[in-house]
């Protein structure tokens, strides 16, 4: 008999469906999906996988009840089906109250429970309240696996919520990116773009928002000279809060740079390869980012990154001094300094270019990530009935 893997999650997104489709691939069992958003169950592909375009050969999504499927706190209708009808249950994210949930009826079934957490950062974990860490520490301690999708979520479950090492498993964070059907591969063509002695070509690329912290990069850049860095702007303001970017726009410190600034506004993802291509570093100074993948994206061009303590993504890929800088954030003077490096010295940029030609695979992630939590899932499989099945 076919064994089978209940994976909860909020919806089946594309980037969802995607991971989905990689680790069942790799598992003896059947991936079934039970979305707590009612649109969710509504995915009909086709996936992503390889470079060709397929059906859905893993995941299965069950017809779930209109009860089953409301986004009402702890959804345990969907919860209880997920794990009364499964041999395992991988959750994809979920915390509060489904866990609650989750670990009720798990204690009444008997069943091994897996948590894919992406990102966890014990600088923002220790800023919560301490009886929600208390609670979140009862709760994440109560018999689980977990897959930690970067090292600072690693670091958080074992010394902030005292998770035993051998319950955590690595598996690095691949998300499917925007530009990935354009981006070009640098490895092996002999040809490090290195910037002009004169200006440094900065790129931001994100959405206008007081979290993303371009108010901060103007600050930093309005105390370098002029004449050595050219920056361009590539995103629009969010639509419900447009305000951020038209009052930054008439602030002192925009218009006192404004002739080295470029506008590119909104872009394809052509498009966006394209500047990629043209640009020397990508500036992202956000206050709180959990993964953008503008990082992930410049480097796969070859550009080194700047960003702050701030952004998960970059404490996850950015090597100090090799990669990029990261500073911490809302710290212009700091931030000014990382850039002020690379203008100073472009053998240390020529550098930095060089090794993401050389070092730079996100190929391999991606297939390590496969691979860590497929076979994750088949070590719990085959011993069902031994440590996963202790209340």
């Amino acid at each position: 008999m076919t064994k089978t893997i209940g994976v909860l999650c909020y919806n089946l997104c594309d980037p969802t469906a995607e991971l989905l489709e990689r680790v069942g691939s790799q598992v003896a069992a059947e991936l079934v999906v039970y979305p707590l958003q009612a649109h969710g169950a509504n995915y009909s592909g086709p996936l992503r996988v390889g470079g060709e375009a397929t059906q859905r050969q893993h995941i299965h999504v069950p017809s779930l009840g209109t009860k089953e499927r409301l986004m009402l706190a702890p959804c345990a209708g969907t919860v209880k089906r997920a794990v009364g009808d499964c041999d395992l249950v991988m959750v994809l994210g979920l915390l509060g109250a489904p866990l609650v949930s989750l670990q009720l009826w798990r204690m009444v079934h008997g069943k091994p429970v897996v948590v894919v957490t992406q990102m966890m950062p014990k600088e923002l974990e220790s800023g919560r309240p301490r009886w929600l860490r208390l609670v979140k520490r009862v709760l994440l301690g109560r018999r689980l696996d977990y897959v930690a999708q970067t090292r600072a979520t690693v670091e958080t479950l074992r010394h902030l919520y005292s998770i035993p090492v051998d319950r955590i498993t690595y598996a690095p964070f691949t998300p499917a990116l925007q530009t990935s059907g354009e981006m070009v591969n640098l490895r092996g063509s002999g040809c490090v773009r290195i910037a002009p002695k004169g200006e440094l070509r900065l790129l931001f690329v994100g959405t206008l928002h007081h979290l993303k912290g371009l108010d901060v990069l103007l600050e930093a850049l309005g105390q370098l000279q002029a004449e050595r860095f050219q920056l361009t702007i590539a995103g629009v303001p969010p639509v419900d809060e447009p305000q951020y970017w038209e009052e930054l726009r008439r602030s002192e410190r925009y218009r006192a740079i404004e002739g080295r600034i470029h506008y590119a506004g909104h872009l394809n993802p052509h498009e966006l390869a394209a500047v990629y291509r043209e640009h020397d570093v990508l500036v992202h100074p956000t206050r709180k980012d959990v993964w953008p993948k503008v990082i992930e994206e410049a480097m796969s061009f070859g550009l080194p990154v700047i960003t702050t303590t701030h952004c998960g993504s970059g404490a996850e890929l950015v090597k100090e001094g090799k990669t990029g800088f990261i500073v911490r954030a809302g710290d212009a003077l700091a931030l000014r300094g990382a850039i002020e490096k690379l203008v100073e010295d472009r053998k240390r940029l020529a550098g930095m270019r060089g090794y993401l030609e050389h070092h730079w695979d996100r190929s391999a992630r991606r297939a390590e990530e496969t691979r860590q939590i497929s076979g994750l899932l088949n070590r719990i499989l085959a011993t069902a009935g031994g440590r996963w099945r202790t209340n």
